[in-house]
């Protein structure tokens, strides 16, 4: 994973943009336009701290943004508060999840202390007392239940910044040797994470009441008229002059659409009608439905992207008639044999083992289904689309992830983070590369071919035949999986949050008789990422997306501390194949004669 902050000093901006556009209404060359939704901010200035130093801009930069979205941009509603403690800032996550949902646009801001702590970043409140790293969950505020709020909440347009790497003293008490703060393991819709200076370097306070990065991101947010990607290009080139060149605000990701925070769909004028088309556009071009790409036939009968358009909705119109596979019929479990020869002949459903501390694995049916999201699933991302069918050849995968006690025998040690869990709770801290290893050594054991699964593999597994968004139907309860449920997904009631690992195998199977593909731990699979993966990119046989060099590679399943629309079959996340945390272990696939 990468660090991106050096402890000393050196400010933080994180920008996640995520972009859920909804389908865009036929819009007359002349007079089309989307009525204005709400458009709401959070801002956040947190300096007064009660067990450290008062930090200097964070009051003055909070201020400065706040009036920006107010004065200039118009925002319907900008909630500025100063000074949060623990209570309060939890209260805020829930705040921006209610007033979010069904925004045009929503800008959230914090200034103040900001550290990496046991499994992500963390905002610190005022009323925090952090001497070791163990405090840091019960003491600070996850920064991903804020971007958990947002994805849930599904506006159109969602940002998130991140002002939050100042010379923390947290991290010398703790004796953290991670620097900063750290990528947020975000995936789908349109994303840009930004910098306020390079990676290693730090970035100037200020002396004149701001600091010039808070100088320069206002000064560009004005400027309505730009995407957002062009009002970060202007945030560098001006926190450059401020500095003497001294500060090169970077970035990373990039946005598949111009994206931006006043409204996209205004009035048709000279002026705008290239942008609006490119956004009519990229609504087709990503869709699931038939219906984005009639909207831009019937706005652009002779656009710049008619001919792709046509071809994209003859795509998606034979998408929509194509019949659904017929649902495979549940298999029986019989009880595993270490001793089973399996053959060409052997039945779905039949479970083997190839030693006595191998995984307990099972056959897969083979078959097709439908990869992906529709587009009316609740909390979809954009990188879950378009659906597309997909075959899978007959195949083993894990009855459950590989567990400690299989990772000890084949490794000869154990780096789980829950090792008082047990032997039978899944392994953990194990990034893309230590499952290649894994998989090499048992390999050389058993004389067999073990793999990681497919992505595709992975779903066709986890659905087993279902086409809601769980193998459990609409909704998932703690009662099903574990996973953070203090969060809830389409009207389910709120459970347990269990804070760890669960026994692999404690929750009931689903109808391809595997377990735990919801929720404990995220899970490696062989992909590569690419948020356009569906768009023709991925083979339709259900083999591995594979890009030379590649770096990013895809996880999937969710995890004990993650929210349950993570966990939905079609949610896609990727991180560094050297990303090691105890919310991330792997399942294995293996080769059948």
């Amino acid at each position: 994973m990468n660090r991106l902050c050096s402890r000393v000093c050196q400010r933080f901006v994180a920008l996640l943009v995520l972009a859920g556009l909804g389908t865009l209404a036929a819009l007359p060359q002349a007079q089309a336009q989307t009525p204005v939704g709400k458009r709401v901010a959070f801002v956040v200035g947190n300096a007064k701290y009660q067990a450290e130093s008062t930090l200097t801009n964070p009051h003055n930069d909070a201020q400065l943004i706040a009036g920006v979205l107010r004065n200039d941009l118009k925002f319907d509603t900008v909630i500025e508060r100063r000074d949060l403690d623990r209570r309060q800032m939890v209260d805020l996550v829930r705040e921006i999840r209610q007033r979010a949902t069904g925004a045009d646009a929503v800008f959230v801001y914090f200034s103040g202390h900001g550290m990496q702590g046991p499994d992500g970043n963390y905002l610190i409140p005022v009323d925090a007392r952090i001497t070791e790293e163990d405090h840091v969950r019960s003491e600070a505020v996850n920064a991903r239940d804020i971007v958990a709020a947002l994805r849930m909440a599904n506006p159109r347009v969602a940002v998130l910044v991140l002002d939050a790497c100042r010379d923390s003293p947290y991290a010398r008490r703790t004796k953290s040797t991670s620097k900063g703060l750290s990528r947020m393991n975000v995936s789908g819709g349109n994303l840009l994470v930004a910098y306020a200076t390079t990676e290693g370097a730090t970035a100037d306070d200020g002396a004149a009441g701001n600091s010039p990065y808070a100088r320069a991101l206002a000064q560009h947010l004005r400027d309505a008229s730009q995407p957002v990607l062009a009002q970060f290009d202007g945030v560098r080139r001006t926190t450059l002059q401020l500095t003497g060149n001294k500060q090169s605000p970077t970035r990373e990701g990039d946005l598949e659409v111009s994206v931006y925070l006043t409204n996209p769909f205004a009035p048709i004028t000279p002026a705008n009608r290239d942008r609006i088309e490119d956004e009519a556009w990229a609504l087709c071009r990503g869709a699931g439905t038939p219906g984005p790409c009639d909207d831009y036939l019937s706005g652009w009968p002779q656009g710049r992207y008619t001919a792709l358009a046509r071809t994209r909705l003859r795509e998606l119109q034979a998408l929509a008639v194509r019949p659904p596979a017929p649902a495979p019929v549940p298999v029986p479990v019989p009880t595993p044999n270490a001793t089973a020869v399996i053959t060409a002949s052997s039945a779905p459903g039949t479970t083997f083992k190839d030693c006595a501390d191998c995984p307990e694995m099972m056959v897969m049916p083979a078959g097709s289904f439908l990869m992906g999201s529709p587009a009316s699933e609740l909390a979809r991302d954009a990188d879950e689309g378009p659906q597309h069918r997909v075959s899978i050849q007959r195949f083993a995968l894990g009855k459950t992830e590989v567990t400690q006690g299989q990772w000890q025998a084949v490794m000869g040690s154990n780096p789980s983070g829950f090792q008082a869990c047990g032997t039978d709770c899944p392994v953990e801290q194990v990034d893309w590369n230590d499952a290649q290893e894994f998989i090499k050594r048992l390999n050389t054991k058993t004389g067999h071919r073990y793999r990681l699964p497919s992505e595709a593999e992975w779903e066709y597994a986890a659905r087993a035949g279902t086409t809601t968004p769980f193998h459990t139907g609409q909704t998932l309860t703690t009662a099903q999986a574990n996973f953070n449920g203090g969060d809830t997904y389409n009207g389910s009631a709120q459970g347990e949050y269990r804070r760890k690992t669960m026994k692999a195998g404690r929750f009931a199977l689903n109808a391809f008789g595997l377990a735990d593909m919801h929720g404990n731990v995220w899970e490696w699979v062989q992909d590569c990422y690419d948020e356009q993966a569906y768009s023709g990119k991925a083979p339709s046989d259900g083999q591995a997306y594979e890009v030379a060099g590649c770096s990013e590679r895809v996880l999937r399943g969710g995890s004990w501390n993650g929210v349950p629309r993570y966990a939905r079959a079609a949610s896609r996340s990727w991180n560094a194949r050297d990303y090691r945390v105890d919310g991330v272990g792997f399942r294995l696939a293996r080769m059948l004669p």
